[in-house]
């Protein structure tokens, strides 16, 4: 009975932990939708079908860089998501970088 049980429980927490996330990822239309982001020295402006917002760049306070991806920290377990493979050339890259980097109090290289 309790290796029927814990079978049961693996399978479960396997549903929980990768397949519900990919179902819910698929079903919900926001994501996949095609965001539209331009940067200027007021803010960022996002852009999709159903979306025209704009943020301020205070609401940030950090910029967190990975190899891949741009974190600007909003609070705890709170950030905005900009993959690197958003900007077009080099150049673009560099100047949101020194664009972040002259507005928030810091910035952090993670591997």
């Amino acid at each position: 009975v309790a290796a029927g049980v814990a079978i049961f429980a693996l399978i479960a927490g396997c549903a929980l932990y990768f397949y519900i996330p990919a179902y819910k990822f698929r079903a919900t239309a926001k994501y996949q939708e095609t965001y539209h982001l331009a940067f200027s020295k007021d803010g960022i402006e996002f852009k999709t079908t159903t979306i025209h917002s704009e943020l301020k760049w205070d609401v940030y306070s950090e910029l967190w860089e990975s190899n891949d991806f741009y974190f600007l920290i909003q609070a705890p377990r709170m950030y905005t998501l900009i993959p690197k493979r958003t900007f077009t050339d080099p150049a673009a890259k560099q100047a949101f970088e020194e664009m972040a980097l002259a507005r928030l109090k810091s910035a952090k290289h993670m591997v």
